[in-house]
């Protein structure tokens, strides 16, 4: 016996409690819901998802790498509502390699119903995770029509490549019956945050024993 105590692993409890002393934010169970209405722009995607990415970064929620792991999914999903949702425009024109895909768009942004049409997205934060709903007011589709990306024949298409990416990077991906709504989940990751923790305790001990 070397006489060298092994410490323990915290539990997420203790990581918790740990975070709520450190961090005033977690001193009670936090609920927060954002919610927005984006017009069919796809230049409001890159604000929006920021936006969404910031707040998860100031409640402490995601690590960085979480964060970008979102922020993709979440880019996938708002260019899926707003182009192939609201403005209805198919990923097959992109096929075709001669500029139809984005002259269809062009055309959509200025003519109804589709000019009007916008994107309702929610965010729920809880301490453990956090879920964004995105709706579109297209017709919706059927995703099991969707093929799989990874199939051989597919991997150079387009076809189902955002939602490959969305299933990769969230815990959770639900569409609705109707197809026109997505529900993307992402959950703290407890390793990260024992890590956390125990970076900080190491701190807050060094600054203790230096005072």
């Amino acid at each position: 016996m070397n006489g060298t105590a092994k410490v323990p692993e915290p539990t997420a409890s203790a990581v918790s409690a740990e975070r709520r002393r450190v961090n005033p934010i977690f001193s009670s169970e936090m609920n927060q819901e954002l919610r927005l209405s984006v017009p069919s722009d796809r230049r409001m995607i890159y604000p929006v998802v920021k936006m969404l990415q910031k707040f998860c970064e100031r409640i402490g929620l995601l690590s960085a790498r979480e964060q970008m792991r979102a922020g993709v999914a979440l880019e996938e999903a708002l260019i899926n509502a707003i182009v192939h949702g609201n403005l209805e425009v198919s990923s097959k024109l992109r096929e075709l390699d001669d500029g139809s895909f984005e002259k269809l768009i062009a055309l959509r942004l200025a003519k109804s119903p589709y000019q009007h049409r916008h994107v309702a997205v929610i965010a729920r934060y809880s301490n453990s995770e956090v879920t964004f709903v995105i709706r579109d007011e297209g017709p919706g589709f059927d995703v099991s029509s969707i093929p799989d990306p990874t199939i051989e024949e597919y991997v150079s298409r387009p076809h189902g490549r955002g939602l490959l990416l969305m299933r990769t990077f969230m815990d959770e991906v639900e569409y609705n019956a109707a197809g026109n709504q997505v529900t993307l989940i992402k959950r703290r990751q407890i390793r990260e945050s024992v890590r956390d923790s125990q970076e900080t305790s190491t701190s807050w001990s060094m600054c203790e024993a230096a005072g």
